[in-house]
């Protein structure tokens, strides 16, 4: 399998589920299918599981990572860059 052409960094944290869910289907409802998406959750305050029931993404790679602390959105995105395939990044 070949390396995805784009990957969308997609970063949460507690209490968001609702917006990670909007936001994963607005990237599935894009009509550029070549890509894989990157969430990573910022385990802030109280832990709680990390949300799994973002939609299912056709023709994409679906990635999630846990960030233990909390530690913002910059070190959010570069987890995320970590674990980004794509040969362009962008992120929400």
């Amino acid at each position: 399998m070949s390396n995805p052409r784009l990957s969308v960094i997609v970063t949460t944290c507690n209490g968001r589920e609702p917006l990670l869910q909007q936001a994963v289907q607005s990237v599935q409802e894009q009509d550029y299918k070549d890509l894989e998406v990157v969430i990573i959750h910022d385990v802030s305050g109280n832990v709680m599981p990390f949300p799994t029931h973002p939609c299912k993404l056709d023709n994409t790679v679906y990635k999630r990572s846990t960030r233990p602390g909390t530690k913002r959105v910059g070190a959010c995105v570069n987890d995320g860059l970590d674990l980004a395939k794509g040969e362009y990044v962008t992120y929400l």
